[in-house]
């Protein structure tokens, strides 16, 4: 009769035994990747391509580093990510000034060269509207309607 009598079981205590376990198993076949120097060379995947770039720095948390790529962009990537070559070193664009750029020094200058090739200033924003024809339905066909936006 004790085999029907109900067991109170500490859940807690099961699941962390079935993680350390889990742990254990992992563990077996895991390895840490070694610290990569500054001026190293890596491949990593960006836009779907595989790309060279030069380790910059180590970000902060400990597992990112700051690479630049061959198109000039500085990208932020996990070790994991990153994998040392022996090639050489690729040739880095220069970074390209972007339009939405809001630094002061870039400011001046744009605006210098649209104001002499105009005349005018240029506009704060474009409003566009779509180009689509629309067409009332059929049941409207008795009616006057003027159709404004």
């Amino acid at each position: 009769m004790n085999s029907l009598r109900p067991v109170v079981v500490n859940a807690r205590d099961q699941l962390i035994a079935r993680q350390q376990q889990q742990k254990k198993i992992y563990d077996r076949s895991a390895k840490a990747l070694p610290p990569l120097q500054e001026g190293k060379v890596v491949r990593l995947h960006h836009n779907g391509e595989s790309q060279r770039a030069i380790v910059r720095e180590r970000a902060n948390p400990t597992r990112y580093y700051l690479v630049d790529t061959e198109d000039g962009s500085t990208l932020r990537r996990n070790r994991r990510h990153l994998r040392q070559t022996a090639e050489d070193q690729p040739i880095i664009a220069p970074h390209l000034i972007d339009e939405c750029d809001p630094s002061p020094s870039a400011q001046p200058a744009r605006r210098q060269s649209s104001t002499l090739s105009t005349g005018q200033p240029p506009p704060t924003s474009i409003i566009r509207r779509s180009a689509r024809t629309t067409k009332l339905p059929v049941r409207f066909n008795d009616y006057v309607m003027t159709v404004t936006y």
